[in-house]
């Protein structure tokens, strides 16, 4: 697949202890190997963080997305809702979210009876450990649960998933 994506981010503080932010992009779509996925892809993303304390947060994130694409069986409608709380603990960060959201195909596909339409969900648990920062870097561990329930077997699934990996120490 190949794209051309053009996008905005901006950023805004509201007061002292809240933050604005919205994404936006588009892009065209070439789907190499099965032309009936071209199209036009849009999506935004508005969150609004806010310090509930000097050690406490809370994030709340909406989302959409339409493909828009040559075969309308493919070509799809979604949004998603988040939230995430975080917690200093010590030089730790815990963090605690969940996010639900639904997706619209415009049509069926030629294989199946049925249209897509999902419904998914994940709640997620993680923690970042300040105490063993290396060269500006920490370690985070998280997990994480998911469900798609979709009426396409394809897009059907669970997924339990645990995460290691390193981020920026602030």
């Amino acid at each position: 697949m190949r794209s051309a994506r053009l996008g905005l981010a901006v950023a805004r503080p509201i007061g002292h202890l809240s933050w604005l932010r919205f994404t936006g992009n588009v892009a065209l779509v070439d789907n190499r190997i099965n032309d009936l996925e071209d199209g036009r892809d849009y999506s935004g993303e508005l969150s609004f963080e806010h310090a509930l304390s000097p050690t406490t947060g809370i994030s709340l994130k909406g989302s959409a997305q339409r493909e828009s694409l040559r075969d309308p069986g493919y070509s799809t409608t979604s949004w998603r809702l988040g939230l995430l709380g975080w917690r200093e603990v010590g030089r730790m960060t815990v963090t605690a979210g969940a996010d639900f959201g639904r997706l619209h195909a415009d049509e069926r596909l030629s294989l199946f009876p049925d249209r897509r339409a999902d419904r998914y969900a994940r709640l997620s648990l993680g923690a970042s450990f300040r105490q063993l920062t290396y060269a500006g870097f920490a370690p985070l561990l998280r997990f994480s649960i998911e469900r798609n329930r979709s009426s396409i077997a394809f897009y059907d699934y669970r997924r339990t998933r645990a995460e290691m990996g390193i981020v920026r120490a602030f």
